[in-house]
Formats: structure tokens, C-alpha cells, sequence
């Protein structure tokens, strides 16, 4: 009886953690939208293909696990593989690819920072589903909860960001006609997400002295750059228009 009382919402006390900076994060990208708000039936849909596209991401990093099974071992190699080929790359692949497929050719991207609302949307709802699955299927504490509520979702909206800073260029020049400037903002937007998402990961796995100390002044970096990048284009938020 003591055991039921005690764990009695527990699951949905860690869910209901795990969701609050999504909520928080969101609000704040949502408010420096400060030209022209989206739609809120457009910013759900996008919320809903992040979480689909969870299991979209976990799909492929299962299958090429299956084939590069060596990238589950723990040597140096393996864990460098592991972070930034089959996790950050499927990841952050899956998730540009609903944002421009969702987004891209709509006719509610007309302003520059349009394209960072719809990234970090896409990865709220990605990261929100990814951890409910690591607390329902794992016996999580409260602790490692309230850290991946202030870190792992956080880091997902981080990327997301530079995502979007980038694809909004992109689409500013493709509508000038400037293809080899919108071209190359568009690896950016798809390259530089993966490298910190990997770089990110790599530090998490390593898991010792050095790459603790490192992971957290990698975080509080991205902290700080990302609320520099997003008030910047905030501010210079600029209509897409045809030249």
C-alpha cells in the first residue's frame, strides 16, 4: 500500500517534467515573433510530425545499428561513429526534412524567422516524445528527469535554431534569385545542426572527467549563442519578397 501511494503519479509527474520546457521554450520562440505570428494550427501540425518524426529517426538509427554494429562498442571510434553518423545525422536529417516539406513552399513563410519557429516546433515535438519514451519505458528518477527537461530538450531546440537561422537566409535568397547563396545556407542549416548535435553527443558517451567538464561549457555555450542567434534574427527579420 506504502508503494502504491508513493509512485502513484510518479510516471506522470516525470512526464509532466519532461514537457514543461517545451512549453517554456516554445513561448519564448513564439514571442520573439515579434513581425507577424504564425498560425497556431500551422506551429500543432509542426509540434505533431516532431513527434512522428521521432519514431521516423529511431527507425533508421535501429537499422544502421544492425548494419554498423561496431559502432555499438565503447572505443573511441565506435563512440565518435555512433554520435555523429547514426544519431545526429538521422536525427537531424529527419527533422530538416519535415520542416522543409512541411514549411518550404508555404505561404506563411514570408519573414526570415519564420524558418526558426518551424525548426524548433519540429524539434520540441521531437525531443518531447523522445523523453516520454525514456521515462515510460525506463525507470528514470526524478533527477535524471529534471536534467534531460534542462538539457536534452533544450539541446534539440538549440540545433533546431541554427537550423533555422540558415533556412531563413536560404529562402530570402532563393526568392531573390541568389541560388548559390541560398544553396550554401542550406547546407549550413542541415550540416552545422548535425556537427553540434554530434559533437554534443560524443561528449555525453565519453563520460569522463574532461568531457563533463567540456559537455558543460558546451551547453551553456549553446545557451548563450542560441539566444543570441535567435534575438539577431528577431530583430533583422526581414520579409521575403521576390527580387
Amino acid at each position: 500500500m506504502n508503494d502504491f501511494i508513493l509512485n502513484f503519479g510518479k510516471s506522470e509527474l516525470l512526464i509532466l517534467l519532461a514537457m514543461l520546457p517545451t512549453f517554456v521554450i516554445g513561448f519564448i520562440i513564439y514571442k520573439k515573433d515579434i513581425i507577424e505570428k504564425e498560425p497556431f494550427l500551422l506551429l500543432l501540425k509542426l509540434f505533431l510530425f516532431g513527434v512522428l518524426s521521432t519514431g521516423v529517426a529511431l527507425f533508421l538509427e535501429i537499422y544502421m545499428q544492425k548494419i554498423f554494429a561496431f559502432s555499438q562498442e565503447t572505443n573511441f571510434l565506435s563512440i565518435l561513429f555512433r554520435s555523429f553518423i547514426i544519431i545526429a545525422l538521422c536525427e537531424e536529417l529527419i527533422k530538416w526534412l519535415f520542416t522543409y516539406v512541411i514549411t518550404w513552399r508555404g505561404k506563411n513563410f514570408n519573414y526570415t524567422y519564420d524558418a526558426i519557429v518551424y525548426s524548433v516546433f519540429i524539434a520540441l515535438g521531437f525531443a518531447t516524445m523522445e523523453n516520454i519514451m525514456v521515462i515510460l519505458f525506463n525507470n528514470v528518477s526524478l533527477l535524471t528527469s529534471l536534467l534531460r527537461g534542462l538539457i536534452t530538450v533544450p539541446a534539440h531546440a538549440f540545433f533546431a535554431i541554427l537550423s533555422g537561422y540558415y533556412l531563413g537566409l536560404a529562402k530570402s535568397y532563393f526568392a531573390r534569385g541568389w541560388n548559390r547563396k541560398a544553396k550554401k545556407n542550406i547546407c549550413l542549416s542541415i550540416i552545422l545542426p548535425i556537427l553540434m548535435h554530434g559533437l554534443f553527443d560524443f561528449l555525453l558517451f565519453t563520460d569522463n572527467t574532461v568531457s563533463i567538464v567540456l559537455v558543460t561549457i558546451f551547453i551553456i555555450y549553446l545557451y548563450f549563442s542560441s539566444y543570441v542567434k535567435v534575438s539577431e534574427a528577431s530583430r533583422k527579420s526581414k520579409k521575403i519578397t521576390e527580387k
